[in-house]
């Protein structure tokens, strides 16, 4: 057990889908992230940039140590 106090931090995920700019083509999802108690918002062009974005995100938040994988 631990004697640090529990941290929570809250974010808001925005999705939508942006229809294809071609005829047949694919559509593209795309990210927001807000965290309300600094009101930064950063805005994704994929899922990938989103999950590096947070990984990176938590290794800032506990100083740099290695984060465990899942």
């Amino acid at each position: 057990m631990t004697d640090r106090p529990l941290r929570y931090q809250l974010f808001i995920l925005g999705l939508w889908e942006e229809p294809a700019r071609q005829r047949g083509g694919a559509s593209d999802w795309r990210f927001t992230l807000e965290h309300p108690q600094t009101a930064e918002r950063t805005g994704f062009t994929s899922l990938d940039d989103l999950v590096v974005f947070l990984h990176a995100w938590l290794q800032d938040q506990s100083g740099g140590k290695t984060l465990p994988s899942s």
